[in-house]
């Protein structure tokens, strides 16, 4: 994710104050040699003591489990920093105790950062500068598309958008298994698959029409597509979305 949100800043010169006015801290050596070589105008180090002290906003892409001990080893560092943190299971008020003097913005990203389609939260809680919030903002659009909502709804941006590409590989893949049942060949089967998971998704966005008009649309009465909805139903496909949704968020909201 950090290296996703990175190419995002660098694709869309989102900072602009000249060479290394971006600074990334990786423990790993052959990262590191991976980074320059990929941003050859980004700073790279090995110690996040270097970073705190030359970075005014900080990013927080490390494992959560990380954190405390990345905060207990670097405290004297971390006063009046910006922190943008996209660490799951870190609320505002986890975060805020760990670093009481430090403002403050907590954003849920996705995966698909990578590709620069990713869904991103941005809390409406925060305590960065009017100046620090915009500039957040800037760099998560640089990745895809951006909400801002309430963190008491990140449960459920976690249950959807965080976890959500899961799903959506999941039913990719069964579709793929279905065409090469069938006897497609499996690079075939899988490339209509992506195209028509795509060009759906598409269809949602640019209409006006609902995910279910648009369902009815395909289904010819007495034809094929009617029968495989059948077949999905029958099978509680859209129940076992929705508590496959509800597991998540569950799961979330207990961390």
């Amino acid at each position: 994710m950090a290296e996703a949100i990175l190419n995002g800043i660098m694709s869309h010169n989102v900072i602009m104050s000249g060479p290394s006015s971006i600074m990334v801290a990786e423990i790993s050596a052959s990262r590191r040699d991976s980074l320059r070589s990929s941003y050859p105008t980004v700073a790279v180090t090995e110690s996040v003591e270097d970073m705190l002290k030359i970075c005014e906003m900080i990013i927080l892409a490390v494992k959560p489990y990380q954190l405390p001990q990345i905060i207990h080893e670097t405290a004297s560092y971390w006063e009046g920093k910006a922190v943008v943190s996209i660490l799951a299971g870190w609320n505002y008020t986890k975060l805020a105790n760990l670093l009481p003097k430090s403002r403050l913005l907590r954003v849920m990203p996705n995966t698909a950062a990578k590709v620069s389609a990713a869904m991103s939260a941005l809390a409406s809680e925060y305590t960065l500068t009017s100046e620090e919030y915009s500039l957040a903002k800037q760099i998560f659009e640089s990745c895809g598309e951006v909400v801002e909502l309430s963190e008491t709804q990140f449960d459920a941006v976690t249950a959807i958008s965080g976890s959500g590409p899961a799903y959506v590989y999941m039913f990719i893949d069964a579709m793929t298994q279905g065409g090469v049942l069938h006897g497609l060949p499996k690079a075939v089967a899988r490339k209509m698959a992506v195209q028509t998971v795509l060009g759906a998704a598409e269809m949602v966005r640019v209409t006006d029409k609902s995910p279910n008009d648009l369902k009815d649309d395909v289904c010819t009465p007495g034809g094929t597509t009617i029968e495989a909805v059948y077949a999905l139903e029958n099978n509680r496909f859209s129940a076992t979305v929705i508590d496959a949704v509800t597991a998540c968020f569950e799961k979330s909201r207990r961390m």
